[in-house]
């Protein structure tokens, strides 16, 4: 029985199809795909006649070069996500001692009792609208109904005083608004005035700045306003509202 005549057939087309297709997509495979022709090569080569050294020396050469190419290509994948991570920085480092407004629930009162410029931002008219200020801990310290509100943005005017008339320690503070219907409420978007502290890289790519205690991307910033310097010979004025209508006096709910 001639071995040779019976086997060789299926191994040879099998071999021939496996190099074949090696060959037409060696360009645009991967480490594993390309392995994985390798070895299917290999296992179907005939064994009366098995694969020239000097063909799978090459083979492995190519293995062993797309690896390095494939690291190579990470690389600069990696230098370009770095490079605009830090363009994303350095175009926002301007910012930082500018005063901002942002989207952001977190603010802090100072050692003095200051509290920032706080906002509500409807997006629609609501009927009736309930306003908490959080501790650190997550408890309402203070608790207001504002009744009705027209879409836009509304300016909130919170003297830093706790439910019981005391002042609010120095620290950090979450501002939450929701539009209450019956048993139904839906989130209100808040906006809070600060000072631009620093500016960081995110991990993927983008940068975020620092005003008090939050943490905002660049697109969450609304307004960017010029900081006043002092003049010594110029007159105290009072001053006056930035933004319009505040919403004065704040009722608060019985029992907060």
């Amino acid at each position: 029985m001639d071995i040779q005549s019976a086997s060789a057939p299926g191994t040879t087309a099998a071999t021939s199809a496996a190099s074949a297709a090696a060959n037409r997509d060696r360009t645009t495979l991967g480490q594993d795909e390309f392995m994985r022709m390798l070895i299917t090569q290999l296992e179907h080569q005939d064994p009366l006649e098995p694969q020239d050294p000097t063909e799978f020396t090459a083979q492995l050469a190519q293995f062993s070069t797309l690896e390095q190419l494939t690291k190579i290509r990470e690389g600069i994948d990696g230098l370009r996500s770095d490079e605009g991570a830090f363009s994303d920085v350095a175009s926002l480092a301007g910012l930082v001692g500018r005063d901002v407004v942002i989207r952001s629930s977190m603010f802090e009162v100072d050692a003095g009792g200051a509290v920032p410029g706080l906002e509500l931002d409807l997006a629609a008219p609501a009927e009736a609208v309930r306003v908490r200020v959080l501790n650190a801990a997550g408890i309402p310290v203070r608790t207001f109904d504002l009744g009705s509100l027209s879409s836009g943005r509304h300016a909130l005017a919170w003297d830093g005083l706790a439910s019981d008339g005391t002042p609010v320690p120095p620290g950090t503070y979450e501002l939450r608004a929701e539009s209450v219907s019956g048993a139904n409420s839906t989130r209100l978007e808040t906006l809070v005035h600060g000072t631009v502290d620093a500016v960081e890289p995110l991990a993927g790519g983008g940068a975020s700045i620092t005003v008090g205690p939050a943490h905002a991307a660049s697109d969450a910033i609304v307004e960017v306003r010029r900081t006043p310097e002092p003049v010594a010979s110029a007159p105290a004025v009072a001053a006056t509202p930035v933004l319009a209508p505040a919403v004065e006096p704040l009722t608060e709910i019985a029992g907060s």
